[in-house]
Order: C-alpha cells, then structure tokens, then sequence
C-alpha cells in the first residue's frame, strides 16, 4: 500500500511498510503490459499473413517467368471452410475446458474462466450445424 506525502507538495506515492517500489510497479503497471500484448500480437499476426502472400505470390510470379506451369489452389468450399472452423473452434474450446477445469482442482476461481470455453464450444457446434445444413443444400439441389 502506497501513501502519498502529506504536505509536502509532491504528488509521489511512497512505499508503506518496507515494501518496495518495483513491487508497487509491478503490480499497476500489469495492465500496461498486458494491453501492449493484445494490441501487438493481432498486428504480427497480419503482417505475417501478409509476408506469407506475399512470397507465395512472388514464388508464382518467378516460376511463370522460368516456363513452369504453377497451378492455382484451389478455393475450399463453404462446407469445408465451415467444418474447418468447427473443428478448430471445438478442439480450442475443450482444450480450454480441460485446461482450467485441472487448474480449478487447486484454484477454485479457475473454474470462472473455464466457463468461458463454453462461448467457442457453441461457435464450433454452430459451424458443425451450418456444414451439415449447406452439404443437404447441396445434396437436394
């Protein structure tokens, strides 16, 4: 706990009971550093998409200069990307359960975050549902 000087004119906290500035700092700051990782994690994400396409497009262009005949990928389907998706979502969403549901057997608040995997477990179910529905689409069509 930090009190700051009283009648002194400053306005800079100080350490209460022998306890340190960088454990005050450290504990207020957390949010600081922690915002800075979500912010710069999406950005290295994208930029790394973008270097990935980038290449590949660059590879495509210099083998078409060389002569060689480079196929295109093709796209996948809506049931495909949809099952994709599920599949993904749902083996994140039960990592996630797992995951806090072990630390929950020490922790007991853990179990508040493990509710939360409930949310993509229901995303990928839906994905499932939506992979299914477009397959009979296109079955009766």
């Amino acid at each position: 706990m930090f009190v700051p000087h009283i009648g002194s004119g400053h306005s800079i906290a100080t350490p209460v009971a022998g306890r340190k500035w960088s454990t005050y700092c450290g504990r207020k700051c957390g949010w600081f550093c922690g915002s800075g990782y979500g912010i710069r994690s999406p950005i290295a994400a994208l930029y790394t998409f973008y270097r990935v396409r980038k290449l590949r497009t660059e590879e495509r262009i210099a083998a078409l200069a060389r002569g060689v005949n480079v196929p295109m990928e093709p796209e996948l389907s809506q049931v495909a990307r949809s099952r994709r998706s599920g599949i993904l979502l749902t083996a994140a969403a039960v990592g996630w359960i797992v995951t806090f549901s072990l630390i929950g057997r020490f922790e007991h608040d853990a179990w508040i975050a493990g509710y939360f995997g409930v949310i993509p477990l229901a995303l990928g179910v839906g994905f499932f549902i939506d992979a299914f529905l477009v397959r009979r689409d296109l079955r009766t069509s």
